[in-house]
């Protein structure tokens, strides 16, 4: 019995298209992941820009925005955001400015004492 010689360029052709096939689909589902999970962020916007008392029956682009809620909440809570912005500005700083790092430890020896230790180079 004999069999037929194996055309290694058929086999790597299809090994290539099988990988190609893989990627296009877990990209294809990466992106609709993507999409599903950005859908209440742009619903969110798309019902925030909706006339007063349209959310319900909103388009699924708003194509007359109305920025008046943002007006009214910058009105009545302007205090209260820019504390909350000047209380998050200041935490990044000290964060910013206490994560300088040490500079690295030496050790010496001290042969009056006979130990060695430690010794921040200060």
């Amino acid at each position: 019995m004999t069999t037929a010689p194996l055309n290694r360029s058929s086999l790597r052709g299809s090994a290539l298209r099988r990988r190609a096939i893989k990627i296009r689909t877990s990209t294809l589902l990466g992106i609709l992941f993507l999409a599903i999970m950005l859908f209440p962020i742009y619903w969110m916007i798309n019902a925030s820009l909706q006339p007063s008392g349209n959310t319900l029956s909103a388009d699924f682009f708003p194509w007359n925005p109305s920025f008046a809620g943002y007006e009214k909440a910058i009105a009545d809570q302007g205090r209260n955001l820019l504390t909350s912005l000047i209380i998050a500005l200041g935490a990044v700083v000290v964060t910013l400015a206490s994560s300088r790092r040490p500079p690295p430890m030496r050790w010496r020896n001290s042969s009056s004492l006979g130990s060695a230790g430690p010794c921040w180079p200060y």
